[in-house]
């Protein structure tokens, strides 16, 4: 699949540009790539960086399950290859411009004697390879995120711990209870958000408004509607863009799945609604506003293979604490109208607005890979004719649970391929193993590792 090229002169378009930032996905979403000069970004159209990312967790070790099987001992190098579509100024840096790339180039030999290509562990690449088979059948997307994130800041006295942020150095006042909605806590914080706004602009990241959550000290950002690519894109780089200007005020933003007990974890929402190539545009319903029989297919399709997804939306032994402790986070592959504790709802709206929102992804997640689920599967529903299931099915309630679904399912390994599911798995049960052998105990792993880099 051929990735859109560069802008015609596209120095001249940015003639103060020295150096271009290369990003790509790896599979906690952490942008993983280059700052090069824009002559070398020029020649190679991207850069060259090490295959070895794909088998790093979150703590940095490596995975021995992928170095050899999937990406080669040695760390060969692999091609970035930027998305000329992607290509944006960076807001307060008038020298240095941003690009979202992908991998390409051969790695290892696969078990049937082909070669596995670095574009075939991609989160990015495989969304876009489910998309073309939505182009195939005729529909497109809409999907519209909503991102949770909490402010915090380390205890002074305690290792691990974390509190409330205060908004600046200079200032004392903090949270101490959860203060949803509160205007007058989010205006504390009007630094860090306008910083976000501006660099969001810059970006070209759809943003619609921001909220205080129903958390302690948790926050929620949403994006106007826009087609999938785009919108995983745009979460990808806000992101990051969202921990980059907490820090430079002098806090932390973290997608934490549940820093705290007591309070909701971190979601990723997603609203998706399906349009197709005729006259009466929306596939979810009818011209009365009530729901299609596509929209149920859909919700069926999703539903019954989500306990297999399940530990691509959690994908951390911490995100299942979100599940357990469940605060207006489902448990089982629910589906249903407007009610907040299902894994999929139906919210309240009319014909031209009807959607599904995917409940049950982590702050934490990949959106490549939440969205590339989610389309894939309910295309498949549609394809199929699926059936909801009554009673919905219990989620699997740890990792080590959810890994071997996801392991076993052919049907996953058919929507993102096997090489990306064998290297998902295989990281992820290399930092299962990492943070239990912590000698502060995998609880403070978490709080160490997965609090600022989820």
């Amino acid at each position: 699949m051929n990735l859109p090229p560069l802008p015609h002169n596209w120095l001249a378009d940015w003639p103060s540009a020295k150096r271009v930032e290369c990003a790509m996905s790896d599979y906690s979403a952490l942008p993983r790539g280059k700052v090069v000069s824009c002559d070398a970004f020029e020649a190679e159209q991207g850069c060259r960086i090490s295959s070895a990312l794909w088998g790093l967790e979150l703590s940095g070790e490596v995975a021995e399950a992928v170095m050899g099987p999937i990406v080669p001992h040695n760390f060969a190098d692999m091609r970035m290859r930027a998305d000329g579509s992607t290509l944006r100024p960076k807001a307060g840096r008038s020298t240095e411009l941003s690009v979202i790339c992908e991998p390409e180039g051969p790695l290892a030999e696969a078990a049937n004697g082909g070669f596995i290509d670095a574009q075939d562990l991609s989160p990015r690449a495989a969304l876009r390879r489910v998309l073309a088979q939505w182009k195939q059948h005729g529909w497109h997307a809409t999907v519209a995120p909503e991102l949770e994130f909490f402010l915090l800041q380390p205890h002074p006295e305690q290792v691990g711990a974390w509190l409330a942020a205060r908004p600046a150095p200079h200032m004392w006042v903090r949270e101490h209870a959860c203060e949803s909605n509160s205007l007058e806590r989010l205006g504390h914080f009007n630094a860090f958000f306008d910083a976000v706004y501006a660099h969001a602009e810059a970006l070209a990241i759809p943003l619609s408004g921001h909220d205080h959550e129903a958390a302690f000290s948790q926050f929620e950002i949403n994006l106007l509607p826009a087609d999938p690519l785009s919108q995983a894109d745009a979460v990808f780089r806000l992101k990051t863009v969202i921990k980059q200007c907490a820090a430079q005020q002098g806090f932390v933003a973290s997608f934490a799945p549940k820093p705290f007990t007591n309070d909701p974890g971190t979601g990723m929402h997603w609203h998706i609604s399906v349009q197709q190539d005729a006259p009466w545009p929306h596939v979810f319903a009818q011209a009365d506003g009530s729901s299609s029989a596509a929209l149920t297919q859909f919700a069926a399709g999703i539903q019954q293979h989500l306990c297999e997804a399940m530990a691509l939306l959690a994908p951390h032994d911490a995100s299942y604490r979100r599940i357990l402790l469940a605060d207006a986070a489902p448990t089982t592959a629910s589906f249903g109208d407007d009610d907040r504790a299902l894994a999929l709802r139906v919210p309240s709206s009319g014909p031209e607005s009807r959607r599904i929102e995917l409940r049950l992804a982590g702050g934490d997640s990949n959106p490549y890979l939440v969205l590339a689920v989610a389309l894939g599967l309910g295309l498949r529903g549609n394809q199929t004719g699926a059936q909801l299931q009554t009673p919905a099915p219990p989620l699997p309630t740890d990792l080590t649970s959810a890994l071997q679904l996801l392991e076993q399912s052919q049907v996953l390994r058919a929507v993102l391929g096997n090489p990306l599911i064998d290297a998902f798995v295989g990281v992820a049960r290399t930092e299962q193993a990492v943070r239990m052998a912590h000698p502060g105990g995998p609880e403070l792993w978490d709080q160490l590792h997965l609090t600022e880099n989820a």
